[in-house]
């Protein structure tokens, strides 16, 4: 059994070396808790990690290129990324699909970060196609995200709400998003 853990934070050392190039530099706590979590997970299962980088108008760069880097074991895949709307929304399927051609199977476990759509989007895809157990991890309450609409918010929790287990830092993040009750631990950030 592998672990596939879809995240948009990157190995600490890629995180470090991203930080000048940000105008306002993405949420510290969420890539610290991530890293955390996959390195915890890695000491006992291999991990594939998925990262969507964050990439918006306050990077300086518009397009960072896919790369594969393993450590240990963990491989983390950085997907291409752009701040093209359309590149964005339309290509990230594809390249996730690439990705995991080669790695995935039924007895897999996947891990989302619940605070971001694309990614659970391709989870529950994943799921879908192979049968794999979807976790949550759950860091925050979509109201808690600034500069985001309604809208998108209220997505992120229809999304998060249709798991099969979850990851949550506080009860009360748990009880927001296992409203089914389903098997859940709680890990105090």
């Amino acid at each position: 059994m592998k672990i596939i853990y879809f995240t948009t934070a990157q190995r600490s050392e890629d995180f470090k070396n991203s930080l000048p190039k940000w105008k306002v530099s993405p949420n510290l706590s969420n890539q610290n808790f991530h890293n955390k979590m996959i390195r915890a997970l890695s000491l006992s299962h291999e991990v594939i990690v998925v990262s969507i980088r964050p990439i918006n108008s306050n990077f300086s760069e518009k397009c960072l290129q896919k790369a594969t880097i393993i450590e240990n074991n963990v491989t983390w895949n950085y997907i291409k990324v752009s701040t093209n709307k359309i590149d964005k929304y339309l290509f990230v399927s594809s390249r996730v699909k690439a990705v995991l051609k080669n790695f995935i199977n039924k007895d897999d476990i996947i891990f989302v970060d619940t605070m971001s759509i694309h990614l659970m989007i391709q989870a529950k895809g994943i799921r879908s196609k192979y049968g794999c157990k979807v976790i949550g991890v759950c860091t925050d309450n979509p109201d808690n995200i600034s500069y985001s609409s309604p809208s998108y918010k209220k997505q992120l929790l229809n999304h998060g709400r249709d798991l099969d287990g979850y990851i949550s830092l506080t009860p009360k993040i748990d009880e927001l998003y296992n409203t089914k009750n389903k098997k859940s631990i709680i890990i105090d950030g």
